[in-house]
């Protein structure tokens, strides 16, 4: 199944260490020309754009799973209130949702799967 942009392809990754604290000089390059390269291989196309570099964080959901070990309380709590979220908008901007006696997560991605299919659709 292609995947469709409705406004920019923007791929994310994060890779790395847990506890490296030094890189050798120029260890940026490599990876930017490895990502350039798939870009190229998987598009067909340059890269428009790359940002990257070895500054990035992981965030407590992240960081939690690459150590191994829980995920912190408050974490949960913020998944809880992206969810609250979800349903607050769901019922507020889409005209007949919810349709069904579903969970907020559940609605949302059958709401999109029936978007994508209506868009396969399309000529």
């Amino acid at each position: 199944m292609n995947i469709e942009a409705r406004y920019n392809a923007v791929w994310e990754c994060k890779i790395g260490l847990i506890g490296v604290t030094t890189l050798p000089n120029g260890a940026d390059a490599p990876m930017r020309e490895a990502v350039s390269k798939a870009f190229r291989e998987v598009t067909g196309q340059d890269r428009g754009f790359l940002f990257s570099g070895w500054g990035g964080e992981l965030n407590p959901i992240e960081l939690a799973i690459a150590e191994n070990k829980p995920i912190p309380e408050h974490a949960c709590e913020s998944l809880e209130s992206q969810v609250n979220r979800l349903a607050n908008f769901i019922m507020a901007e889409i005209d007949g949702e919810p349709s069904k006696s579903e969970g907020a997560v559940d609605t949302a991605i059958r709401w999109m799967r029936e978007q994508l299919s209506c868009m396969a659709a399309r000529p």
